[in-house]
């Protein structure tokens, strides 16, 4: 049977900056940044290294109509900071804890701080504007 995968979540590009991820090569693993308008196994490879998943997928919080993720929790960071993070019980706790930090971001996070894979994620892909991202960075 050939079922198509459901896209539970998308990633846009403005959101991709705040996006972190797990690479792996030579046998060690290392964290990296989201590039907008290109996906993380794409950035990965042209370090010659394999993205294993995802430490922190940010969303946009006034537009996100999806559940949480399958083996992730909702979190918010004080600018896409994971050392500065609170999990959240559920969406009802959005806005609760935002006096508590300067940027609050959105987004989910793997429960046993192990990276996860994309499965039902979408990431926008626009080379223009990764061309655009790497000219200004």
């Amino acid at each position: 049977m050939n079922e198509q995968l459901k896209t539970i979540m998308k990633v846009s590009s403005e959101l991709m900056p705040l996006a972190r991820f797990v690479g792996k090569e030579n046998g060690e693993t290392f964290p990296f940044k989201g590039q907008p308008g290109i996906h993380p196994n794409t950035t990965a490879a042209g370090w010659g290294a394999e993205c294993k998943g995802y430490e922190f997928l940010p969303i946009n919080i006034d537009t996100y109509e999806g559940g949480i993720p399958s083996g992730a929790e909702l979190i918010m960071t004080d600018g896409g900071s994971m050392s500065a993070a609170f999990v959240l019980d559920g969406f009802d706790e959005i806005g609760e804890f935002e006096d508590m930090v300067k940027n609050p971001v959105y987004g989910f996070a793997p429960i046993l701080s192990q990276p996860l894979n994309f499965y039902g994620i979408e990431f926008e892909e626009d080379y223009k504007v990764y061309e655009a991202h790497m000219q200004t960075a």
